[in-house]
């Protein structure tokens, strides 16, 4: 969920092209390694506990707005409740994902 919600975020209010720049510069900088067999140089999105631990100038230098990092780092401490949302009705995990500010319909 949380790899889905990252990027989202990173989209609102400003460009397509600006928002791919800092998703790149955050992957490549935080991202995981995927198992082998995986193309050089691929990244896996980073954990709701890595996306945590990004200092606060990564996030200025990626372009990140201090808003849209909330909203990135707010979902990540509740990672747990809202990933069992994936196997809940439409109607009950939205509201439980609603329940985060920041995230809306």
């Amino acid at each position: 969920m949380i790899e889905s919600l990252v990027p989202s975020v990173l989209e609102q209010r400003i460009t397509t092209g600006s928002a791919h720049c800092a998703w790149r510069r955050l992957l490549n900088r935080y991202g995981e390694e995927p198992p082998e067999p995986a193309p050089e140089g691929m990244r896996v999105a980073p954990s709701a506990a890595a996306w945590r631990m990004v200092p606060s100038w990564e996030w200025h230098r990626a372009g990140v707005d201090r808003s849209r990092k909330a909203a990135i780092l707010r979902p990540c401490s509740y990672a747990p409740r809202l990933e069992g949302a994936a196997a809940m009705e439409m109607p009950v995990a939205m509201a439980r994902l609603q329940l985060v500010p920041g995230i809306g319909p």
